[in-house]
This record gives C-alpha cells, structure tokens and sequence, in this order.
C-alpha cells in the first residue's frame, strides 16, 4: 500500500483509491488463514457542492461487500445504511458505524467493500425512512450460518428496494462510488484506517496530494484542517490472531468440550475412585473429544490453527486433573508422577490431530499470549 504522503491523485473529481492511515495498533497486515479481522464504517461525510448540490435533497447510502467465501454463497451482501436529507454547501457527517464485516477467519484471498451515495430527488424512499435509519436492511457479515442466512435475506431485500423506489437507470447511478479492493496474499490488508475522498464538483477538486492527512474524532483532517468540502468514508480495519474460545456461538463442540472438561474434574475430585475407574472416565473424555475433533472442524469461523490450539488446550486441562490425581501427597510435583499406560497415549494425540512429541504446556501458552491480545483488541472480558 503507498504511503499517503506520497500519493497524488490526478482526476479532480470522482473518488480516490483507499489511502492507508494507520491506526492505534501496530500497522501490521492481515495474514492467509492466520488472523481474524472485521471492518466498520468509522466516520463518513456528504459534501455537495456544484450541479449535484441543487439536485440534492435525500441521500440514499448504500454498501456492497464481496468475501468470496462459501458460506456466502460467493454472493455480493448488500445493505442500505442510511437515509437522509442534504443540502447544498453543507457538509453532513453521517454517524455511520456499523461493522460490514463481523470478526471472520481470514481465509478468503480477497476483500471488496463499496459505498455509494444516491440521491433521492423525488422523495421516493421518503415512507421507509425510519425502517432504512433503523438498520433494518443493516446485517454485519459473519460466516455463522444463521447469521450469514440473515445477512444474504437482507442483501436481496436491499436490492429490491432500491430497483423499486428508485426505477430509472438515473436514479440508480451513483453521484459517488466509494471501492476498495484488497488482496490478502498480497499483505494489503493492514490493521488501521482507509480512507476514500470523493467529490462531485470541479470547483471543490480532490487534492494532488494527502500529505498530512489524519483521521480525527469527529472529521477528517489534511494538514491541520477538518475537510469540509469534500465527501468521504473512513474504514476501519481491526485484526486480532485469535478469535477465542468464547466467541464459539453456542455451537456444539463447545458444549462437549465443556461436558469433558466436567468429567476430568468430577474426576479428579474423587479421591476414592480406583485407576480402572479414572481410566474409564478418561476414555469417556477421549469419545467426547473426538466427537469435538470433527464437529470443529466444520466450524467456519475458526481457523485450522486456532481449531488445534483449542483441542490441546482442553486436552491439556483434562490431562492434567487426570495425571494431578496420580500423586501421593498434594506437594509432589507432577514432573515425577508415573503417568498410567491409558493416559495421553500417542494413539489418542494422534486421533486428535496433536503431536506426540509436542509440549502441550508450552503450546498452551503459546495460545493463550494470542487470547490475550485478542480479548484485549475486542474489549472481551478477560476471565474466559
């Protein structure tokens, strides 16, 4: 991506290609099957000035993202994100700030994300004001199947709307057309904010040059100055390295591998039960993740890694209670247990997918650095 200080733009009107502004974190890139990332409309302005400020009365925004991922069909998710009244010469902050892409897997090679600014001069969308601005055709996209179903209904419904209130080819062609396009092989795709200038009239040109652009709290700034005579949309680009445990949606692989890790510690509660019972709640743990082994695989929101990380770090959990109740005296290091035949055998870490040779304690922790900062990113609660 070009440094903003030293693009330049040649055309005077119409919109720029994303200009990268970095953001808070560090302006790393997103990685191929890796990372997690989502986008979010940071902060966006309507600026009409010229012939298209005496035609502009209601403003119809619009959104288009294209993941190319399965789960979605490989289908286009369009929205309408706002509705509202403009006028000529003054420049309109839209409030907008929903996410266009939830928290998903980066394992898509391509991200295209489109904003269009329509003018409504008849009024015709006038009577579905208040559904439009109350994010009722707005769905963030998750590759979660229910949610993901929900997002591709409100993609089609956006669509009629649009084809029906506003009919004619005029009506439907963009006064703006905000697009980035970007390439996740290619490391495009970087932690921190893009930002497009557009502008509909010659006599408010964009700038030959961005040195000095930043973004502010509420507006965009260029060398100093809030930009007031020119439209523009922020994204924001968040990436974490993991997606976390908790985020699983309620799906089934974590009921079981919370079922599991309740077998390990009934077991090792029982200070009573002989090494034939422990070795059949182990066993009984051992059907139930690999139970989990096959339902997380076909969970789409995880990637493979991530997917690893959390079979070892449940397995470790239960091994562990399991292996603790082996000592003679609450005081004994584990390190010096003689660990039953039955218990973390290379048959049952090669059934899940683990190494028999790795130390699971330190890909444990491995792990749980990454949870760390993604909770951290996210605002998640620390205690998981």
């Amino acid at each position: 991506m070009t440094n903003p200080q030293h693009r330049k733009f040649q055309n005077t009107t119409g919109t720029t290609t994303p200009i990268y502004v970095p953001g808070p974190r560090p302006s790393r890139p997103v990685r191929l099957g890796l990372d997690y990332f989502y986008i979010n409309i940071y902060n966006a302005q309507a600026a009409f000035t010229g012939k298209f400020g005496e035609q502009a009365k209601q403003l119809v925004v619009t959104s288009q993202v294209i993941l190319k991922q399965s789960v979605l069909g490989n289908a286009p998710i369009n929205a309408i994100q706002q509705y509202r009244t403009v006028q000529k010469n003054q420049p309109v902050q839209l409030g907008l700030s929903p996410n266009l892409v939830d928290l998903v897997p980066a394992t898509m090679e391509h991200v295209s994300v489109t904003l269009e600014f329509l003018l409504d001069t008849k009024n015709n969308l006038t009577s579905m004001a208040n559904l439009i601005n109350d994010k009722a055709f707005v769905s963030g996209i998750s590759f979660a199947p229910g949610v993901a179903a929900v997002a591709l209904t409100i993609s089609g419904l956006s669509q009629k709307i649009i084809q029906t209130f506003l009919p004619s080819e005029t009506d439907q062609r963009p006064v703006l057309r905000f697009y980035g396009d970007f390439n996740l092989p290619g490391g495009q795709l970087l932690d921190g904010y893009y930002v497009i200038l557009g502008s509909s009239d010659e006599h408010n040109p964009l700038p030959e040059s961005v040195e000095g652009l930043s973004v502010g709290k509420p507006t965009l700034m260029l060398g100093g100055n809030s930009i007031k005579n020119l439209s523009y949309v922020i994204l924001e680009v968040v990436f974490v390295p993991a997606r976390t445990r908790e985020l699983n949606m309620g799906v089934s692989w974590n009921t079981k591998l919370t079922e599991a890790e309740s077998v390990a510690q009934s077991s090792a509660r029982n200070l009573f039960a002989n090494l034939e019972e422990k070795e059949q709640e182990w066993h009984k743990c051992m059907r139930l993740f690999t139970e989990v082994e096959a339902l997380l695989g076909d969970d789409p929101n995880y990637v493979p890694r991530e997917k690893e990380y959390i079979v070892a770090q449940s397995y470790n959990k239960c091994r562990l209670l399991f292996a603790g109740n082996q000592r003679t005296s609450p005081f004994e290091s584990l390190d010096v247990v003689e660990m039953p035949e039955w218990l973390d055998t290379t048959s049952d870490r090669v059934l899940l997918g683990l190494s028999p040779e790795e130390d699971l304690d330190i890909k444990v922790a491995e792990y749980e650095t990454q949870v760390e900062e993604a909770r951290s990113i996210l605002g998640l609660s620390q205690s998981a």
